[in-house]
């Protein structure tokens, strides 16, 4: 399976950064064997029950290694369901990981754990066999951004931060505070910029939500950071990037690399799925951080402020986009 390579460069790519976290290799085994029976299971049909029972192994297997990573402690005497609650409980697992757990646990761990009668046929493993992989590469994504966030936060200089702040930035609005702190994190990381032609915008993308949740998280520790938050809406399934609350404020982030120096409007960026994400998450307030291509000994950024009327909501769209003028 094509994802199965995926898993394991991502494992790959988590193991140097973390070396502890050799239990991801066994996850990986626990799927190869799964693939296995399952390719085998026409001659032998009780091999799709070995199938279940391998991907168990690997759904409990990544959960303990999340749980290490997450807590910073050892899960010796945690049980897998205990382990499972933990994470549910303490809003660790952002919300496409949670939707893919509960799907897992319901269609194929909890019936094989307790019903040893059960027999599975070849599509009962093959969708199995999908559901657990799919679950292992998107919470090795989140267990990936957790360890890179930890390590930014060490690198992190708390002197420098404190230094391009006002006095009062603790009492300013949310909207204010995400415009100091993406012109800082700008001014401090521009090691992105250098990488713009080497890989897929997408993925740069994601490495700059990783450095800014981080950057976020060492200027202001009072504001809570929402990754990839789910809303399911009329069957449709609805993603924000980041949302930042801070006491009773909700603002929504979107990032955006401008490859084209072409100009964002309005109209570009709030889409169909964007504005039926805010209309029903009740989010009036929307960020648009435009991030430059190019360095310049000063760079400046601008504010622009729009208010949209979406029936009797109003909404306040605000682009942070760099000035190289």
């Amino acid at each position: 399976m094509e994802t199965l390579e995926i898993i394991k460069k991502q494992v790959k790519d988590i193991l140097i950064l973390d070396t502890t976290l050799t239990g991801l290799e066994s996850v990986i085994t626990h799927i190869e064997r799964a693939e296995s029976y399952l390719k085998n299971g026409n001659n032998d049909g009780h091999l799709f029950n070995d199938v279940i029972y391998r991907t168990n192994h690997a759904f409990e297997g990544i959960l303990k290694e999340a749980y290490k990573v997450f807590t910073k402690k050892k899960c010796y005497k945690k049980t897998p369901s205990e382990i499972e609650k933990f994470l549910l409980r303490n809003n660790i697992l952002n919300s496409k990981v949670i939707e893919s757990l509960k799907n897992y646990r319901e269609e194929w761990r909890n019936p094989s754990t307790h019903d040893y009668n059960l027999f599975f046929s070849y599509n009962d493993a093959y969708f199995a066999l999908i559901s657990i992989s799919a679950f292992v590469h998107i919470l090795l994504n989140q267990i990936a951004e957790k360890i890179y966030c930890d390590r930014q936060l060490l690198k992190n200089d708390v002197f420098f931060t404190k230094q391009n702040f006002s006095n009062d930035f603790e009492k300013l609005p949310l909207l204010d505070k995400i415009f100091s702190i993406t012109a800082g994190f700008i001014k401090k990381d521009y090691k992105y910029i250098d990488r713009l032609k080497k890989i897929k915008v997408s993925k740069l993308k994601n490495e700059v939500i990783r450095n800014l949740i981080s950057y976020i998280i060492s200027v202001d520790k009072t504001i809570k950071i929402d990754r990839e938050s789910l809303m399911n809406v009329n069957k449709r399934r609805l993603f924000s990037e980041i949302i930042l609350k801070d006491k009773e404020e909700l603002v929504l982030i979107q990032i955006k690399i401008n490859k084209t120096d072409a100009q964002f409007t309005i109209e570009s960026i709030i889409d169909d799925k964007l504005l039926s994400y805010l209309l029903y998450s009740k989010i009036s307030n929307d960020t648009l951080f435009i991030l430059p291509d190019k360095t310049v000994k000063e760079l400046k950024f601008n504010r622009k402020k729009e208010n949209l009327l979406i029936g009797n909501q109003l909404f306040k769209i605000v682009n942070i986009e760099p000035s190289f003028s």
